[in-house]
């Protein structure tokens, strides 16, 4: 069982950026919890305030830093984060396959290949990557792991709908879906719903208010989600799908594309439901879903939660000690 274990990443929660990172941050604290020994050290970049000089520097302080053998193993949360630890040959790596951009293609799936296939073990938190992986690689199982990100249920679960509404000024009468991602991000697909909005948005039944994202702090989400008739996750890809496992935890249906692991989370009509990327289709499913009745439990599987998936990520910690 490897005891200390020092967690590379380029993703962690600011002020600016409170979406960026949460499930690295949340995944740190329930290990730590559990009686794991893990440190820190996040690459500030540029997409989080910092700048992508730190790549740099990050490969000249972690070399020293780990001559000093000190850790175990080190836990990778992007490829760019096996780049920099590549010197430290001397140290074994776990990689976490966080990165949906490998749909994507091009040079950051090459990239990504490169660090599943120079690391010890990998974790994939997409249920197609892992898939891809032992299928293509069966004579390598036992290095690959799908472990998806665990949900904190002690912040996200069922807070009560009229409750959250009146707690953050919302109307009683008026139904509210939920965008969490920032407009900005061109891959979140704003500009889907924006152009619903625009053209069937002022029908008698489908008269709703979006509620956009990209601001709102982490602590406030469960209320924000629980408030909703719905939240809408439409990114052109993903690798896990927090937002959705988050959503159903707090008792509040999701309508999401294909992307990610959504098919997997969404069970039944009350979870919300997965649709293609029409206008049409989403306003058949808008119109639908928020007419569910309120759910008074989380929807969750609770396989998805936070400690089960620390102990889970503990196991692949043993898993590297017995194959030393």
């Amino acid at each position: 069982m490897s005891k200390k274990v020092l967690y590379v990443t380029n993703m962690w929660p600011t002020h600016k950026t409170p979406w960026l990172g949460t499930f690295v941050k949340t995944q740190v604290d329930s290990l730590n919890d559990i009686g794991l020994d893990i440190d820190v050290y996040n690459i500030s970049s540029k997409k989080s305030e910092g700048s992508n000089l730190n790549y740099i520097k990050a490969v000249i302080y972690l070399f020293f830093k780990l001559l000093k053998g000190k850790y175990d193993c080190i836990h990778l949360q992007h490829w760019i984060c096996w780049v920099v630890v590549l010197p430290v040959f001397w140290v074994r790596k776990v990689y976490t396959v966080h990165e949906g951009e490998f749909f994507l293609g091009g040079y950051r799936k090459f990239f990504i290949n490169l660090a599943i296939k120079f690391s010890s073990k990998v974790i994939f938190v997409n249920q197609y990557m892992y898939r891809e992986y032992i299928k293509r690689d069966e004579s390598n199982n036992d290095k690959y792991f799908f472990i998806p990100c665990g949900v904190d249920e002690a912040k996200f679960y069922k807070l009560g709908r009229d409750e959250c509404k009146k707690k953050l000024g919302l109307r009683a009468d008026k139904k509210y879906i939920f965008f969490p991602a920032s407009p900005y991000r061109k891959e979140k697909n704003a500009a889907f719903l924006e152009a619903w909005n625009e053209r069937y948005n002022g029908c008698e039944n489908c008269n709703v208010e979006i509620i956009w994202g990209g601001s709102i702090s982490y602590d406030l989400m469960p209320t924000w989600m629980s408030a909703s008739h719905c939240v809408l996750t439409l990114g052109d890809y993903e690798s896990d799908g927090m937002v959705v496992k988050e959503s159903i935890s707090c008792g509040t249906p999701v309508i999401s594309f294909d992307v990610g692991n959504s098919n997997l989370y969404i069970e039944s009509e009350q979870c919300g439901t997965v649709i293609k990327r029409n206008l049409a289709e989403l306003d058949k499913a808008i119109t639908k879903v928020i007419t569910l009745e309120e759910s008074d439990k989380s929807l969750l599987n609770h396989s998805y939660n936070l400690v089960n998936t620390a102990h889970s990520v503990k196991a692949v910690y043993s898993t590297l000690a017995r194959s030393q």
